[in-house]
Parts: C-alpha cells; structure tokens; sequence
C-alpha cells in the first residue's frame, strides 16, 4: 500500500512508521481540589478521561519529581461528577 508522506514518521532508530488513526473523540480533564479553600490537592494530580468514538479510558495522571514527566495510570471507567468552576454547578462527565 503506497502512504502519504503527512503519515510516515521517523523513530529514534531511523526506521520510518505510519502514523494509524486508533480512535477520536473528545476529553476530560479534571484536579481535585480542597472543599474549604478550593486549593489544589495531592502534588497536582488529575484525571484524564478519553471519550472516543469506539471506548472510553480513564486515567490518573501523577507528576514526577521531574516536572516534564508524569506517571498515567490506567483506572476502570465510572460514573462520574465534577463541580463545574465555570458554571458553578456540577456536571456528570
């Protein structure tokens, strides 16, 4: 099959891939905060939740020490609500 060059990539290896479309959709990132200060809580913390067209993910998403670097961890999809800081309400995500 002959690929357009927009798709093909170089690894660190020199050896050249195609980019493959796995599943698009829409996001949700959400902290957690402190109820009485509404402070950020736990080292900057936070969820990611990926809402594609096919399946939803849902990770934690940590910092390291260093700060270009985080930890993601893979967490089984729940119902969930946030407070919306915009709104003022909550909302189901």
């Amino acid at each position: 099959m002959v690929y357009s060059d927009n798709v093909i990539t170089t690894n660190r290896k020199g050896e050249k891939e195609i980019r493959n479309l796995l599943d698009k959709g829409v996001f949700v990132k959400y902290d957690y905060r402190n109820p009485v200060n509404f402070q950020k809580m736990e080292n900057g913390k936070f969820k990611l939740i990926l809402k594609g067209e096919k399946e939803r993910e849902e990770y934690y998403v940590i910092p390291t020490k260093n700060k270009d670097r985080f930890l993601m961890l893979k967490t089984k999809p729940k119902r969930t609500f946030v407070w919306n800081q915009f709104s003022g309400k909550e909302e189901e995500v």
